[in-house]
């Protein structure tokens, strides 16, 4: 029962998520304290001498090797975790695990396994289930069960388990993933949290779609797969337009906002222009937009067209047009949400526009 109120807890929320940031114009809230980190240190640029990060950006998540203190949700008690490594292996070796935990397996599919230990620090049990990291590209907890181990056989057991008062346990888990996965997931536990537990499969330190401020003229990447390439995006200029010549307001009382920008793909397909486009903002909640993209003086539609993309090792530069509220546009701010945590504007790439 408790994986299934934690499962649905976290699906819902992921929803209320996409629905917010859909081009249909919904919006969502969220509430957590805003990062300080500057867009030249979220870039290692501006570093102390030391190369030491920015420690507010620090404070948004853990690292593989470091032990930290949590909350379990459902206990409300204190527990130690540390998180020895993060791996993937191939999903030919691992068929079978795959097959049970997805009805249809992509080409590039793959396991996850992460080893670490928890320790309960509190005077009364915590279930093991509240321990239990999820996986935000899977949206789903690690199986303790799989590889084979002489801890759980049985799933449900596992999550049931209750830890003693300083009863400490090794374990090693899996999640069905893909490849990109490891660019864009991380491990999640109490996503109540304003803040939560956060550790990244890939660190910050090795990612160029980095949390922090970024400046006009600065490049962001709002897909950051690694080695397999990235698409770079670089607002050069933003103006406020009433009208846009050719362009018929979606809304009542509204002004465009007009992003000069230049896209990079470097990835090895095709991706959409919108992929690109940051989310208007405002006080951390998306407010209701619209999308519009001008090419060389032509109007694209980001939604059906098929010149709506940025081809793979294409560089092209046009400009974004966000049709807003006129009550609104004048306190507007840009955000690129981070892909593994949609429902927290902390994790987000910001503009430093309006911040």
């Amino acid at each position: 029962m408790k994986k299934t109120m934690f499962v649905v807890l976290f699906a819902c929320l992921l929803v209320v998520s996409a629905c917010g940031s859909n081009d249909d114009n919904n919006t969502q809230t969220e509430d957590p304290d805003e990062t300080q980190e500057t867009a030249g240190e979220a870039n290692g640029e501006n570093d102390d001498e030391n190369g030491e990060e920015d420690e507010s950006t620090e404070e948004l998540y853990h690292e593989v090797g470091e032990t930290f203190e949590m909350t379990a949700y459902y206990a409300d008690a204190e527990a130690e975790i540390t998180v020895h490594d993060i791996w993937t292996e191939p999903g030919d070796d691992h068929e079978a695990f795959i097959e049970e935990k997805v009805s249809s397996p992509e080409d590039d599919a793959n396991v996850t396994f992460v080893d670490y230990t928890v320790k309960n620090m509190s005077d009364t049990q915590i279930g093991l289930g509240d321990l239990l990291p999820t996986y935000t590209a899977a949206n789903t907890e690690i199986d303790v069960t799989y590889p084979e181990n002489d801890n759980f056989t049985d799933y449900l057991e596992s999550f049931n388990h209750q830890l003693e008062p300083e009863e400490e346990l090794d374990l090693v888990g899996a999640v069905a993933s893909r490849e990109e996965d490891q660019y864009t997931s991380a491990l999640l536990w109490n996503l109540t949290q304003d803040i939560p537990e956060i550790i990244f499969h890939t660190p910050q330190s090795e990612r160029k779609d980095k949390i922090g401020v970024y400046d006009l003229g600065e490049a962001i990447y709002p897909v950051d797969h690694g080695d397999n390439g990235y698409l770079e995006v670089t607002i050069n200029d933003i103006t406020i337009e009433e009208e846009a010549e050719g362009l018929n307001p979606s809304m009542d009382d509204s002004s465009f906002l007009v992003l000069n920008t230049e896209f990079e793909n470097t990835l090895n397909e095709e991706i959409e222009i919108t992929k690109g486009v940051p989310t208007p903002m405002i006080d951390d909640e998306e407010i209701t937009h619209s999308i519009d993209f001008s090419l060389d003086g032509n109007w694209i539609d980001v939604h059906q067209s098929a010149d709506a993309n940025v081809e793979s090792g294409e560089t092209l530069t046009g400009d974004i047009y966000l049709e807003i509220s006129n009550n609104e546009i004048e306190n507007v701010q840009l955000y690129y949400a981070n892909p593994a945590l949609l429902m927290f504007p902390d994790y987000a790439m910001k503009l430093d526009y309006n911040l």
